[in-house]
């Protein structure tokens, strides 16, 4: 579980880093683009260049994960937009369900009774964030409430599925026995140059806080790739993807409380308490096998 612990702390520091971003008004793909770079370098710094001899089949499906990595996020994007902060962010907590459904069924992976309650625990407690934030009065301008119309629908649907679908495709690379830094380093080659293309051709300002920050960046966003395969290694997609999606809303959320002095009100607190008790039910079940 300690590789599970260090993928949710450098989750953690990924989002610390895009909120710092989002208030200096950093430009996001150049941001994104640099940090994509520099993580494709400590991938070669890492796994040497040997490890770049993963297979011209295995090379492809990590190019397109890597294209899955930018896909979600500028989809997303749309989204918070268009509908508001809390349905399509909800949409892409949940995303964890279409890896753990995956591996269990394509895998053979076995949940506990334990296991299922955790699980269920998390999607509970994300379902609950969402409510939390819309009943905060946060929406998209000239959006109502309640009303999502058919192209709002296809934003969260593809939200889900393409965040999902990207972790899904990671975990089956670590189930083919592929190396975690050529895979690594495909996938960020791939997701830099969809963020580089765009920067050159718009001829995009590059400003020297946005490379430092994007430094800064590269560091934690490698590391949680990195020990999110480690993980895997060691435990069920299972038991790995809703422990650090459960176990990252509570760590983010006490940052935000002792930092930024948010406040979440009582429906998001339940949310808060409810991801807790996934992560304590999830950690149990698997302290239980190994002892």
């Amino acid at each position: 579980m300690i590789f599970v612990a260090l993928t949710i702390l450098s989750s953690v520091l990924v989002s610390v880093i895009l909120k710092i971003n989002e208030g200096r008004d950093g430009h996001r793909l150049v941001v994104a683009g640099t940090n994509y770079v520099v993580a494709a370098l400590l991938a070669l710094l890492f796994g040497g260049t040997g490890s770049l001899g993963i297979g011209s089949k295995w090379i492809a499906i990590s190019l397109a994960a890597g294209i899955g990595f930018i896909a979600g996020f500028l989809i997303l994007m749309i989204g918070l937009r268009r509908i508001g902060l809390a349905i399509p962010t909800s949409a892409a907590r949940l995303s964890m369900l279409v890896p753990v459904t995956g591996s269990i069924v394509a895998f053979g992976e076995q949940p506990s009774p334990m296991q299922i309650a955790g699980i269920a625990a998390g999607v509970c407690a994300f379902v609950l964030l969402g409510l939390a934030q819309r009943t905060g009065g946060r929406s998209a301008p000239g959006q109502t409430a309640t009303t999502l119309d058919f192209r709002s629908i296809g934003i969260l649907v593809s939200v889900f599925c393409i965040v999902g679908t990207t972790d899904f495709t990671m975990k089956s690379l670590q189930h083919a026995g592929v190396n975690s830094d050529g895979m690594a380093f495909f996938i960020f080659v791939s997701a830099a140059l969809c963020c580089w293309i765009p920067v050159i051709v718009r001829r995009t300002p590059i400003r020297l806080h946005d490379l430092l920050l994007a430094c800064a960046l590269a560091i934690p966003n490698y590391f949680s790739v990195y020990f999110l395969l480690a993980a895997l290694r060691h435990l069920d997609a299972s038991v790995v993807f809703p422990t650090v999606s459960a176990g990252a809303v509570v760590a983010i959320t006490l940052v935000a409380v002792l930092f930024w002095r948010e406040r979440p009100n009582r429906t998001a607190w339940m949310g808060i308490l409810l991801a807790a008790l996934a992560v304590v039910l999830l950690g149990l079940r698997e302290g239980a096998m190994q002892r």
